[in-house]
């Protein structure tokens, strides 16, 4: 595992991508696509680095049942979500499929579970009601990293705000699904299918609107 200032550096280049990359990307052919690969390989080269666990060692039912209840709770509010943020970035479906399902689950699972929970914890060790502050605290800077959204123009400032309960609270049971098991393979597929089934909603939208 690396130290907390290893952690750290690591943390700040990752972060310094987008500013790094967005320039020479911004007008190119399935620019933020690329962005997100180069994230998410980074991401996968700081977990090797850090030596995490990627692969659950014993089953667990409460996160199995927790990341059922939320994959079934979103069949059915995926159907509201909108596409308006698809169409001003002028991505194609498949560029924001790959991107949203595939690239940053990977990378926001690492770096939001694998480096920052996991360093968090290294200091707050403590729990309210089972649920680590460790993980809280994570759970917030997902929520509001997604500010980014507002920036890159896929969200605009009202739909961020909106969107700030329900991000938190899925990002609160995929912090408790990675709480509990310790293997980075929970957090990224649950992430992943909840992405999945938004993006089947901004299909279903994008068809009854053309």
């Amino acid at each position: 595992m690396m130290n907390t200032l290893e952690a750290l550096l690591a943390l700040m280049v990752y972060f310094s991508l987008p500013l790094i990359f967005s320039g020479i990307l911004k007008h190119r052919p399935h620019g933020p696509l690329i962005l997100e690969i180069i994230l998410a390989s980074y991401s996968v080269f700081m977990a090797i680095l850090a030596r995490l666990n990627w692969l659950v060692t014993e089953f667990q039912l409460d996160v199995f049942l927790m990341g059922f209840l939320v994959i079934v709770a979103m069949m059915f509010a995926g159907k509201h979500a909108r596409i308006g943020g698809a169409r001003r970035i002028r991505i194609s479906m498949l560029d924001l499929f790959l991107i949203a399902v595939v690239f940053a689950s990977v990378a926001e699972e690492i770096v939001f579970r694998g480096m920052i929970q996991n360093l968090l914890n290294l200091y707050i060790p403590w729990a309210i009601l089972g649920l680590k502050w460790s993980t809280i605290l994570a759970s917030l800077a997902f929520t509001f990293f997604h500010a980014a959204n507002v920036f890159a123009r896929f969200e605009t400032l009202l739909e961020f705000v909106l969107a700030i309960p329900t991000r938190f609270v899925l990002s609160l049971i995929i912090g408790y699904t990675y709480q509990r098991s310790n293997a980075l393979i929970v957090p990224i597929v649950l992430h992943a299918v909840i992405n999945f089934i938004i993006f089947l909603g901004f299909l279903k939208n994008r068809e009854r609107s053309t």
